[in-house]
């Protein structure tokens, strides 16, 4: 199973899984269902996105799949009928600007949909500025 090392949280986490026989060769004539699924799972997140695929030619690769809360030494399985399952190596799920953002803009607190409207805004500017290599307050 490949997976990377770190993430961020709600980013996309490319996952890949392949079917091998004994010698660890990939088994291209495999068309095996794969799930995956959060093993160890530190910061109670959610895996997010499609979960199962069918291999082709030995490889499942899925795309578009994100662990939605940080965390530090989360694991994934991967489980099919008939074959050995697998566990991947720990990997570290980091704070986004997504959730960094939420945290920032609580509503409730700020006096109701409209006293939020200064604090989204505030929050997006910072966002842009920071994805354009600039200081978010300037």
């Amino acid at each position: 199973m490949r997976q990377p090392q770190s993430a961020v949280a709600g980013a996309p986490l490319p996952v890949s899984v392949e079917v091998e026989d004994a010698l660890g060769n990939r088994v291209a004539s495999s068309g095996a269902g794969i799930v995956l699924a959060l093993g160890d799972n530190p910061g109670t997140g959610t895996l997010r996105g499609v979960t199962s695929l069918t291999t082709t030619g030995g490889l499942a690769a899925f795309g578009g799949l994100s662990v939605d809360r940080p965390g530090t030494g989360y694991t994934l399985t991967a489980s099919s009928t008939g074959l050995a399952g697998a566990v991947s190596a720990p990997f570290d799920v980091a704070t986004g600007d997504r959730a960094r953002f939420a945290v920032g803009c609580d509503c409730g607190s700020a006096g109701g949909t409209a006293g939020c409207w200064p604090w989204a805004l505030a929050g997006l500017l910072a966002l842009a500025r920071r994805r354009n290599g600039l200081s978010p307050r300037s």
